[in-house]
């Protein structure tokens, strides 16, 4: 299924948290349902890092890394959006794998 993120979203501005909560929750559904996911992200104007984080941080607390991989693909991103995306992979991968305790010492800048 391909998923025009603009249409989903109502606009060109991927800026807002709640956009990203929305495309999460369609991504949501539809991973629910072992569905190919195709995510477009053209004619956007501006995606920041704000709505990534809702749209697909929040997916690595519901999901493991292979599912995403195996259900999920993007398309027509340009290539500032994709490092930024691949950052919010990141940072919520290393979270979800590291202990509360350790994640909150971190947060706060404090050593065990």
């Amino acid at each position: 299924m391909i998923i025009k993120v603009k249409d989903i979203i109502g606009t060109d501005l991927a800026v807002s948290v709640e956009d990203g909560d929305v495309l999460f929750n369609e991504i949501v559904m539809h991973l629910k349902n072992s569905q190919d996911i195709v995510l477009d992200f053209s004619e956007l104007d501006l995606i920041t890092t704000a709505f990534l984080n809702n749209a697909f941080g929040k997916l690595y607390s519901e999901f493991n890394s292979e599912i995403l991989n195996k259900y999920i693909k993007i398309k027509n991103i340009r290539k500032g959006d994709l490092i930024n995306l691949k950052d919010v992979r990141d940072r919520a991968t290393y979270k979800n794998n590291m202990n509360f305790k350790t994640a909150l010492m971190e947060e706060l800048g404090e050593d065990e």
